[in-house]
């Protein structure tokens, strides 16, 4: 399987995940805005985590066409790939920060951190395949910061098909 066809995969899955919340919030019965804050909370960072690897499974494709960058393809992504990444390990810090102290006690601490230090690591591995810094720099680190987002997106799809439903939520 060449690198282009894992990230068509990749994205289809992320439409996928994404797709599958649609059946979270019909199974609650009711909009996001009347889910208990840390609930609403996962359901926005698994989103964005399943938007991102989407995104970013296709952005590999805009150079392709260009024959003259399509040395840089793999470099350009990461570096895109790598802020994006920054921005969401802030947006999901103080979305976290921003929750009533009674809903945040209820996040995972353990998840939190590994989520945050895998994510600043996946960050530090996009820049080093951005600058050359690493001999196999190329598709492959990137793909495996795809499957980074796509296992952070999973694992928050299967907590929320986990957590407690409408009447008790």
């Amino acid at each position: 399987m060449q690198a282009a066809d894992v990230l068509l995969v990749i994205a289809e899955i992320s439409v996928a995940l994404v797709g599958f919340t649609g059946i979270i919030a019909v199974f609650r019965q009711r909009g996001i805005s009347s889910w208990q804050p840390q609930t609403a909370y996962r359901f926005k960072f698994m989103c964005w985590n399943a938007f991102n690897a989407m995104a970013f499974a296709l952005v590999p494709f805009v150079p392709y066409n260009v024959p003259e960058v399509s040395a840089w393809t793999w470099q350009i992504s990461s570096t895109l790939f790598a802020l994006a990444n920054l921005s969401l390990v802030w947006l999901t810090w103080s979305g976290a920060r921003n929750l009533p102290p009674e809903f945040a006690s209820q996040l995972s601490r353990g998840w939190m951190i590994t989520y945050q230090s895998g994510s600043l690591i996946m960050v530090a591995l996009l820049l080093a395949n951005a600058f050359s810094l690493l001999d196999a720099a190329g598709p492959a680190m990137y793909l495996l910061g795809l499957g980074w987002q796509l296992f952070l997106a999973a694992s928050l799809f299967v907590r929320l098909m986990l957590s407690p439903t409408a009447a008790t939520d």
